[in-house]
Protein backbone atom coordinates (compact mmCIF):
# COMPACT_ATOMS: atom_id res chain seq x y z
CA UNK A 1 0.00 0.00 0.00
CA UNK A 2 3.06 2.27 0.07
CA UNK A 3 2.70 2.91 -3.65
CA UNK A 4 -1.00 3.58 -3.08
CA UNK A 5 -0.18 6.19 -0.45
CA UNK A 6 2.18 7.91 -2.88
CA UNK A 7 -0.62 7.93 -5.44
CA UNK A 8 -2.91 9.46 -2.83
CA UNK A 9 -0.36 12.23 -2.16
CA UNK A 10 -0.18 13.03 -5.90
CA UNK A 11 -3.97 13.17 -6.15
CA UNK A 12 -4.19 15.17 -2.91
CA UNK A 13 -1.78 17.76 -4.31
CA UNK A 14 -3.88 18.17 -7.45
CA UNK A 15 -7.14 18.43 -5.52
CA UNK A 16 -5.56 20.92 -3.11
CA UNK A 17 -4.60 23.15 -6.03
CA UNK A 18 -8.12 22.83 -7.41
CA UNK A 19 -9.67 23.75 -4.04
CA UNK A 20 -7.37 26.76 -3.86
CA UNK A 21 -8.49 27.96 -7.29
CA UNK A 22 -12.16 27.37 -6.47
CA UNK A 23 -11.80 29.44 -3.30
CA UNK A 24 -10.21 32.27 -5.32
CA UNK A 25 -13.17 32.27 -7.71
CA UNK A 26 -15.75 32.07 -4.92
CA UNK A 27 -14.28 35.13 -3.24
CA UNK A 28 -13.80 37.06 -6.50
CA UNK A 29 -17.29 36.35 -7.82
CA UNK A 30 -18.84 37.28 -4.45
CA UNK A 31 -17.05 40.63 -4.49
CA UNK A 32 -18.10 41.26 -8.11
CA UNK A 33 -21.77 40.48 -7.38
CA UNK A 34 -21.92 42.75 -4.36
CA UNK A 35 -20.12 45.61 -6.11
CA UNK A 36 -22.37 45.31 -9.16
CA UNK A 37 -25.70 44.90 -7.37
CA UNK A 38 -25.19 45.95 -3.75
CA UNK A 39 -27.65 43.17 -2.95
CA UNK A 40 -27.13 40.50 -0.32
CA UNK A 41 -30.16 38.69 -1.76
CA UNK A 42 -28.45 38.36 -5.16
CA UNK A 43 -25.37 37.03 -3.38
CA UNK A 44 -27.50 34.48 -1.53
CA UNK A 45 -29.15 33.34 -4.79
CA UNK A 46 -25.78 32.63 -6.41
CA UNK A 47 -24.55 30.94 -3.22
CA UNK A 48 -27.61 28.68 -3.31
CA UNK A 49 -26.89 27.88 -6.97
CA UNK A 50 -23.41 26.80 -5.89
CA UNK A 51 -24.80 24.41 -3.27
CA UNK A 52 -28.22 23.07 -4.24
CA UNK A 53 -27.41 21.20 -7.51
CA UNK A 54 -24.52 19.39 -5.82
CA UNK A 55 -26.83 18.32 -2.99
CA UNK A 56 -29.73 17.21 -5.20
CA UNK A 57 -27.57 15.33 -7.70
CA UNK A 58 -25.28 13.69 -5.12
CA UNK A 59 -27.17 10.35 -4.93
CA UNK A 60 -27.13 9.94 -8.73
CA UNK A 61 -23.48 10.96 -8.90
CA UNK A 62 -22.72 8.38 -6.20
CA UNK A 63 -24.39 5.70 -8.32
CA UNK A 64 -22.06 6.46 -11.23
CA UNK A 65 -19.02 6.74 -8.95
CA UNK A 66 -19.54 3.09 -7.92
CA UNK A 67 -20.11 2.02 -11.54
CA UNK A 68 -17.08 3.84 -12.99
CA UNK A 69 -13.41 3.89 -12.17
CA UNK A 70 -13.22 6.51 -9.37
CA UNK A 71 -10.41 8.26 -11.25
CA UNK A 72 -12.70 8.73 -14.26
CA UNK A 73 -15.41 10.16 -12.01
CA UNK A 74 -12.93 12.70 -10.60
CA UNK A 75 -11.75 13.60 -14.11
CA UNK A 76 -15.37 14.20 -15.16
CA UNK A 77 -15.82 16.47 -12.14
CA UNK A 78 -12.60 18.43 -12.58
CA UNK A 79 -12.96 18.64 -16.36
CA UNK A 80 -16.58 19.81 -16.21
CA UNK A 81 -15.84 22.39 -13.54
CA UNK A 82 -12.85 23.60 -15.57
CA UNK A 83 -15.05 24.08 -18.65
CA UNK A 84 -17.57 26.12 -16.65
CA UNK A 85 -14.73 28.30 -15.36
CA UNK A 86 -13.58 28.84 -18.94
CA UNK A 87 -17.13 29.88 -19.85
CA UNK A 88 -17.01 32.47 -17.06
CA UNK A 89 -13.70 33.79 -18.40
CA UNK A 90 -15.26 34.28 -21.83
CA UNK A 91 -18.34 35.99 -20.35
CA UNK A 92 -16.26 38.44 -18.34
CA UNK A 93 -13.71 39.16 -21.09
CA UNK A 94 -16.48 39.86 -23.61
CA UNK A 95 -18.44 41.88 -21.04
CA UNK A 96 -21.43 39.56 -21.53
CA UNK A 97 -21.90 38.47 -17.93
CA UNK A 98 -25.17 39.01 -16.06
CA UNK A 99 -26.53 37.72 -12.77
CA UNK A 100 -28.77 35.31 -14.69
CA UNK A 101 -26.09 33.65 -16.83
CA UNK A 102 -23.63 33.76 -13.91
CA UNK A 103 -26.13 31.85 -11.75
CA UNK A 104 -26.70 29.27 -14.50
CA UNK A 105 -22.97 28.64 -14.98
CA UNK A 106 -22.37 28.40 -11.22
CA UNK A 107 -25.22 25.87 -10.95
CA UNK A 108 -23.70 23.83 -13.80
CA UNK A 109 -20.32 23.84 -12.05
CA UNK A 110 -22.02 22.70 -8.83
CA UNK A 111 -23.59 19.79 -10.71
CA UNK A 112 -20.15 18.58 -11.85
CA UNK A 113 -18.70 18.83 -8.34
CA UNK A 114 -21.38 16.37 -7.13
CA UNK A 115 -19.11 13.62 -8.51
CA UNK A 116 -15.91 14.87 -6.93
CA UNK A 117 -16.36 14.36 -3.20
CA UNK A 118 -17.78 10.79 -3.08
CA UNK A 119 -15.23 9.68 -5.70
CA UNK A 120 -12.32 11.31 -3.87
CA UNK A 121 -13.30 9.80 -0.52
CA UNK A 122 -13.97 6.34 -1.95
CA UNK A 123 -10.66 6.39 -3.88
CA UNK A 124 -8.78 7.38 -0.72
CA UNK A 125 -10.11 4.23 0.98
CA UNK A 126 -8.47 2.06 -1.69
CA UNK A 127 -5.19 4.00 -1.83
CA UNK A 128 -4.41 4.46 1.86
CA UNK A 129 -3.74 1.70 4.45
CA UNK A 130 -6.60 1.44 6.95
CA UNK A 131 -4.30 2.47 9.80
CA UNK A 132 -3.59 5.76 7.96
CA UNK A 133 -7.20 6.84 7.30
CA UNK A 134 -7.14 9.49 10.03
CA UNK A 135 -3.87 10.94 8.75
CA UNK A 136 -5.14 10.99 5.16
CA UNK A 137 -8.30 12.75 6.28
CA UNK A 138 -6.11 15.17 8.24
CA UNK A 139 -4.34 16.06 4.98
CA UNK A 140 -7.67 16.53 3.20
CA UNK A 141 -8.84 18.69 6.10
CA UNK A 142 -5.59 20.66 5.82
CA UNK A 143 -6.38 21.26 2.16
CA UNK A 144 -9.89 22.49 3.05
CA UNK A 145 -8.61 24.77 5.81
CA UNK A 146 -5.81 26.17 3.67
CA UNK A 147 -8.31 27.07 0.95
CA UNK A 148 -10.02 29.33 3.51
CA UNK A 149 -6.82 30.88 4.85
CA UNK A 150 -4.91 32.33 1.88
CA UNK A 151 -7.25 32.70 -1.14
CA UNK A 152 -9.23 35.76 0.12
CA UNK A 153 -6.06 37.84 0.48
CA UNK A 154 -4.58 36.59 -2.81
CA UNK A 155 -7.87 37.10 -4.64
CA UNK A 156 -7.97 40.67 -3.35
CA UNK A 157 -4.56 41.35 -4.90
CA UNK A 158 -5.53 39.66 -8.17
CA UNK A 159 -8.77 41.65 -8.37
CA UNK A 160 -6.86 44.90 -7.97
CA UNK A 161 -4.23 43.84 -10.50
CA UNK A 162 -6.17 42.12 -13.27
CA UNK A 163 -9.83 42.08 -12.30
CA UNK A 164 -12.09 39.06 -12.02
CA UNK A 165 -10.71 37.58 -15.27
CA UNK A 166 -7.28 37.15 -13.65
CA UNK A 167 -8.86 35.26 -10.74
CA UNK A 168 -10.78 32.98 -13.10
CA UNK A 169 -7.69 32.32 -15.22
CA UNK A 170 -5.78 31.09 -12.15
CA UNK A 171 -8.74 28.90 -11.21
CA UNK A 172 -8.78 27.35 -14.70
CA UNK A 173 -5.05 26.63 -14.40
CA UNK A 174 -5.57 24.81 -11.09
CA UNK A 175 -8.24 22.60 -12.67
CA UNK A 176 -5.62 21.69 -15.29
CA UNK A 177 -3.18 20.72 -12.54
CA UNK A 178 -5.80 18.56 -10.82
CA UNK A 179 -6.70 16.81 -14.09
CA UNK A 180 -3.00 16.33 -14.91
CA UNK A 181 -2.31 14.53 -11.62
CA UNK A 182 -5.26 12.20 -12.27
CA UNK A 183 -3.98 11.38 -15.77
CA UNK A 184 -0.60 10.14 -14.49
CA UNK A 185 -1.94 7.81 -11.78
CA UNK A 186 -4.07 4.67 -11.63
CA UNK A 187 -6.47 3.58 -8.90
CA UNK A 188 -6.87 -0.02 -7.76
CA UNK A 189 -10.27 -1.62 -8.19
CA UNK A 190 -12.53 -1.62 -5.15
CA UNK A 191 -12.69 -4.86 -3.17
CA UNK A 192 -15.96 -6.65 -3.97
CA UNK A 193 -18.11 -7.18 -0.87
CA UNK A 194 -21.19 -9.29 -0.17
CA UNK A 195 -23.24 -6.09 0.13
CA UNK A 196 -21.89 -4.91 -3.23
CA UNK A 197 -22.75 -8.23 -4.90
CA UNK A 198 -26.35 -8.07 -3.64
CA UNK A 199 -26.67 -4.49 -4.91
CA UNK A 200 -25.62 -5.36 -8.49
CA UNK A 201 -28.06 -5.08 -11.38
CA UNK A 202 -29.97 -2.11 -10.05
CA UNK A 203 -31.05 0.82 -12.20
CA UNK A 204 -29.38 4.20 -11.68
CA UNK A 205 -32.45 5.28 -9.71
CA UNK A 206 -32.20 2.14 -7.59
CA UNK A 207 -28.49 2.79 -7.01
CA UNK A 208 -29.27 6.38 -6.03
CA UNK A 209 -31.72 5.11 -3.39
CA UNK A 210 -29.33 2.39 -2.18
CA UNK A 211 -27.16 4.75 -0.13
CA UNK A 212 -30.14 6.00 1.88
CA UNK A 213 -31.40 2.44 2.49
CA UNK A 214 -27.93 1.35 3.59
CA UNK A 215 -27.78 4.13 6.19
CA UNK A 216 -31.39 3.68 7.35
CA UNK A 217 -30.90 -0.01 8.10
CA UNK A 218 -27.92 0.71 10.38
CA UNK A 219 -29.08 2.70 13.44
CA UNK A 220 -25.56 3.73 14.37
CA UNK A 221 -25.11 5.63 11.12
CA UNK A 222 -28.50 7.29 11.53
CA UNK A 223 -27.51 8.51 14.99
CA UNK A 224 -24.14 9.75 13.78
CA UNK A 225 -25.74 11.63 10.88
CA UNK A 226 -28.35 13.18 13.19
CA UNK A 227 -25.60 14.49 15.47
CA UNK A 228 -23.61 15.78 12.49
CA UNK A 229 -26.71 17.47 11.08
CA UNK A 230 -27.22 19.34 14.37
CA UNK A 231 -23.56 20.39 14.37
CA UNK A 232 -23.77 21.61 10.78
CA UNK A 233 -26.92 23.64 11.48
CA UNK A 234 -25.11 25.24 14.44
CA UNK A 235 -21.99 25.87 12.33
CA UNK A 236 -24.15 27.39 9.58
CA UNK A 237 -25.64 29.76 12.15
CA UNK A 238 -22.16 30.67 13.43
CA UNK A 239 -20.80 31.50 9.98
CA UNK A 240 -23.60 33.98 9.25
CA UNK A 241 -23.90 35.37 12.79
CA UNK A 242 -20.20 36.12 13.13
CA UNK A 243 -20.24 38.31 10.03
CA UNK A 244 -23.20 40.28 11.35
CA UNK A 245 -21.83 40.53 14.90
CA UNK A 246 -18.34 41.64 13.88
CA UNK A 247 -19.66 44.23 11.43
CA UNK A 248 -21.83 45.75 14.19
CA UNK A 249 -18.78 46.36 16.40
CA UNK A 250 -15.88 46.63 13.88
CA UNK A 251 -15.17 46.91 10.14
CA UNK A 252 -14.43 44.67 7.15
CA UNK A 253 -10.67 44.58 7.84
CA UNK A 254 -11.25 43.18 11.31
CA UNK A 255 -13.66 40.65 9.84
CA UNK A 256 -10.98 39.51 7.39
CA UNK A 257 -8.40 39.05 10.15
CA UNK A 258 -10.81 37.10 12.34
CA UNK A 259 -11.89 34.81 9.49
CA UNK A 260 -8.22 34.11 8.76
CA UNK A 261 -7.62 33.21 12.41
CA UNK A 262 -10.61 30.85 12.29
CA UNK A 263 -8.99 29.19 9.28
CA UNK A 264 -5.66 29.08 11.12
CA UNK A 265 -7.36 27.09 13.89
CA UNK A 266 -8.67 24.66 11.27
CA UNK A 267 -5.14 24.31 9.88
CA UNK A 268 -3.79 23.59 13.39
CA UNK A 269 -6.42 20.88 13.94
CA UNK A 270 -5.67 19.35 10.55
CA UNK A 271 -1.95 19.26 11.35
CA UNK A 272 -2.72 17.41 14.59
CA UNK A 273 -4.58 14.75 12.59
CA UNK A 274 -1.75 14.33 10.07
CA UNK A 275 0.78 13.47 12.80
CA UNK A 276 -1.56 11.50 15.10
CA UNK A 277 -2.46 7.88 14.49
CA UNK A 278 -6.06 8.46 15.53
CA UNK A 279 -8.31 7.20 18.31
CA UNK A 280 -8.08 3.49 17.52
CA UNK A 281 -11.30 1.74 18.49
CA UNK A 282 -12.70 4.77 20.34
CA UNK A 283 -13.47 6.91 17.32
CA UNK A 284 -17.15 7.34 18.19
CA UNK A 285 -16.29 8.51 21.71
CA UNK A 286 -13.79 10.99 20.25
CA UNK A 287 -16.31 12.33 17.70
CA UNK A 288 -19.02 12.85 20.34
CA UNK A 289 -16.52 14.49 22.71
CA UNK A 290 -15.27 16.82 19.98
CA UNK A 291 -18.81 17.83 18.98
CA UNK A 292 -19.58 18.63 22.63
CA UNK A 293 -16.32 20.63 22.86
CA UNK A 294 -17.17 22.58 19.71
CA UNK A 295 -20.62 23.37 21.13
CA UNK A 296 -19.10 24.53 24.42
CA UNK A 297 -16.67 26.82 22.58
CA UNK A 298 -19.51 28.21 20.45
CA UNK A 299 -21.40 29.00 23.64
CA UNK A 300 -18.33 30.68 25.18
CA UNK A 301 -17.94 32.63 21.93
CA UNK A 302 -21.34 34.18 22.54
CA UNK A 303 -20.72 34.81 26.23
CA UNK A 304 -17.37 36.61 25.99
CA UNK A 305 -17.64 40.35 25.49
CA UNK A 306 -14.34 41.77 24.18
CA UNK A 307 -13.72 41.11 20.50
CA UNK A 308 -10.13 40.04 21.15
CA UNK A 309 -11.33 37.31 23.52
CA UNK A 310 -13.95 36.17 21.00
CA UNK A 311 -11.23 35.98 18.33
CA UNK A 312 -9.09 33.75 20.53
CA UNK A 313 -12.05 31.44 21.17
CA UNK A 314 -12.79 31.29 17.45
CA UNK A 315 -9.22 30.16 16.75
CA UNK A 316 -9.62 27.44 19.37
CA UNK A 317 -12.92 26.28 17.81
CA UNK A 318 -11.13 25.48 14.55
CA UNK A 319 -8.90 22.85 16.19
CA UNK A 320 -11.59 20.39 17.40
CA UNK A 321 -13.71 21.15 14.32
CA UNK A 322 -10.96 19.96 11.96
CA UNK A 323 -10.22 16.96 14.18
CA UNK A 324 -13.90 16.01 14.31
CA UNK A 325 -14.32 16.23 10.53
CA UNK A 326 -11.25 14.07 9.89
CA UNK A 327 -12.21 11.40 12.46
CA UNK A 328 -15.84 11.37 11.27
CA UNK A 329 -14.81 10.77 7.66
CA UNK A 330 -12.20 8.16 8.60
CA UNK A 331 -14.84 6.21 10.55
CA UNK A 332 -17.09 5.97 7.48
CA UNK A 333 -14.12 4.94 5.35
CA UNK A 334 -13.19 2.12 7.72
CA UNK A 335 -16.65 0.60 8.10
CA UNK A 336 -18.49 1.04 4.77
CA UNK A 337 -17.75 -1.57 2.12
CA UNK A 338 -15.43 0.01 -0.49
CA UNK A 339 -17.46 -0.97 -3.55
CA UNK A 340 -20.58 0.85 -2.29
CA UNK A 341 -18.88 3.89 -0.78
CA UNK A 342 -19.73 6.15 -3.73
CA UNK A 343 -23.47 5.67 -3.14
CA UNK A 344 -23.30 5.72 0.65
CA UNK A 345 -21.01 8.76 0.84
CA UNK A 346 -23.16 10.64 -1.67
CA UNK A 347 -26.29 9.97 0.41
CA UNK A 348 -24.40 11.08 3.52
CA UNK A 349 -23.25 14.24 1.76
CA UNK A 350 -26.78 15.12 0.62
CA UNK A 351 -28.21 14.75 4.12
CA UNK A 352 -25.46 16.77 5.79
CA UNK A 353 -25.38 19.52 3.14
CA UNK A 354 -29.07 20.23 3.66
CA UNK A 355 -28.20 21.46 7.15
CA UNK A 356 -26.91 24.68 5.59
CA UNK A 357 -30.18 25.66 3.85
CA UNK A 358 -31.95 24.92 7.15
CA UNK A 359 -29.60 27.40 8.86
CA UNK A 360 -30.12 30.00 6.13
CA UNK A 361 -33.92 29.69 6.30
CA UNK A 362 -34.17 29.82 10.10
CA UNK A 363 -31.60 32.46 10.95
CA UNK A 364 -33.58 35.50 9.74
CA UNK A 365 -36.87 34.75 11.52
CA UNK A 366 -35.08 33.67 14.71
CA UNK A 367 -32.93 36.80 14.76
CA UNK A 368 -35.76 39.22 13.92
CA UNK A 369 -38.56 37.69 15.97
CA UNK A 370 -36.79 36.02 18.89
CA UNK A 371 -33.32 37.28 19.75
CA UNK A 372 -33.56 40.98 18.89
CA UNK A 373 -36.89 41.41 20.75
CA UNK A 374 -35.55 39.51 23.78
CA UNK A 375 -32.33 41.51 23.95
CA UNK A 376 -34.00 44.89 23.46
CA UNK A 377 -37.29 44.56 25.38
CA UNK A 378 -37.91 44.76 29.10
CA UNK A 379 -39.41 41.28 29.61
CA UNK A 380 -38.83 38.54 32.17
CA UNK A 381 -36.70 36.23 30.03
CA UNK A 382 -35.18 39.14 28.12
CA UNK A 383 -34.09 40.88 31.32
CA UNK A 384 -32.29 37.73 32.49
CA UNK A 385 -30.56 37.30 29.12
CA UNK A 386 -29.50 40.94 29.14
CA UNK A 387 -27.60 40.32 32.38
CA UNK A 388 -25.41 37.89 30.43
CA UNK A 389 -25.23 39.50 26.99
CA UNK A 390 -26.10 43.18 27.41
CA UNK A 391 -28.65 44.96 25.23
CA UNK A 392 -28.95 45.88 21.57
CA UNK A 393 -28.32 44.20 18.23
CA UNK A 394 -24.76 43.09 19.02
CA UNK A 395 -26.06 41.43 22.21
CA UNK A 396 -28.71 39.61 20.15
CA UNK A 397 -25.99 38.23 17.87
CA UNK A 398 -24.02 37.01 20.88
CA UNK A 399 -27.06 35.36 22.47
CA UNK A 400 -27.78 33.57 19.19
CA UNK A 401 -24.12 32.42 19.00
CA UNK A 402 -24.42 30.93 22.48
CA UNK A 403 -27.70 29.22 21.52
CA UNK A 404 -26.02 27.65 18.48
CA UNK A 405 -23.44 26.21 20.86
CA UNK A 406 -26.18 24.76 23.06
CA UNK A 407 -27.73 23.14 19.96
CA UNK A 408 -24.42 21.40 19.14
CA UNK A 409 -24.01 20.20 22.75
CA UNK A 410 -27.57 18.88 22.79
CA UNK A 411 -26.84 17.03 19.55
CA UNK A 412 -23.78 15.41 21.13
CA UNK A 413 -25.71 14.47 24.26
CA UNK A 414 -28.66 13.04 22.33
CA UNK A 415 -26.30 11.10 20.07
CA UNK A 416 -24.49 9.50 22.99
CA UNK A 417 -27.82 8.39 24.50
CA UNK A 418 -28.59 6.37 21.35
CA UNK A 419 -27.34 2.76 21.80
CA UNK A 420 -26.86 2.37 18.04
CA UNK A 421 -24.36 5.23 17.95
CA UNK A 422 -22.72 4.46 21.28
CA UNK A 423 -22.05 0.84 20.22
CA UNK A 424 -21.36 1.54 16.53
CA UNK A 425 -17.73 0.43 16.77
CA UNK A 426 -18.82 -2.91 18.27
CA UNK A 427 -21.83 -3.56 16.04
CA UNK A 428 -20.26 -2.54 12.70
CA UNK A 429 -16.73 -3.96 12.35
CA UNK A 430 -14.08 -2.35 10.16
CA UNK A 431 -14.45 -3.81 6.66
CA UNK A 432 -10.81 -4.79 6.05
CA UNK A 433 -10.42 -6.23 9.56
CA UNK A 434 -13.59 -8.28 8.96
CA UNK A 435 -12.53 -9.52 5.54
CA UNK A 436 -9.15 -10.91 6.63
Amino acid sequence: MLQGYRTFLIVWFGQTMSAFGTALTAFGVSVWIFLETGSVTQLAVVALAATLPRSLLAPFAGAYVDRWDRRIAMLVSDGGAGVTTLILVVLFVTDSVSIVNLTVVVALSSAFTAFQWPAYQAATTMLVPAAQYSRAQGLIQLSDAGSNLLPPAIAGVLLAWGGISAVLAIDFLTFGIAAGTLLVVRFPAATVSDVGKKARGRTVLGDAAFGFKYIRHRPGWMGLLGMQFALNVATGFIGLLLTGYILTVADERVLGVIVSLWAAGLVAGAVVMTVWKGAGRRRVSLIVGLVATIGLLFMILGLVGPLAAATAVLFLVGIPLAMQNATYRALWQAKVEPDVQGRVFAARMMIVLFALPVSYILIGPLMDHVFIPLLTADTGIGTRLQLWFGTGEAAAFRAFLASAGILAMLGAGAGWLLPGLRHLERDIPDFFAQSK
